[in-house]
């Protein structure tokens, strides 16, 4: 069996939303992510968070404070980064 067969949705690591897809749909719904992929999810946004915090000093410091990035200021650091 492929991959693609199993494949039925994303997570998107900034808004922390699932997005499952249904039959034909080419869009999914945007909902809470399922319980076996939240820890995974969470580990996986914590590595994004911090990459897009070393794009700048400012970033670096709100991250290092312990104050959550934006998804604004996550997007930013990473374009900043040539990651997004």
């Amino acid at each position: 069996m492929s991959q693609e067969s199993k494949f039925n949705g994303v997570i998107d690591l900034i808004k922390m939303k699932a997005f499952v897809y249904e039959g034909d749909k080419k869009k999914g719904k945007g909902q809470e992510i399922p319980a076996e992929l939240k820890a995974q999810a969470d580990e996986f946004r914590n590595q994004l968070v911090e990459t897009a915090a070393e794009s700048s000093e400012a970033l670096t410091d709100k991250y290092l404070g312990g104050e959550p990035l934006t998804s604004e200021e996550i997007l930013k650091g990473l374009k900043k980064l040539g990651l997004a």
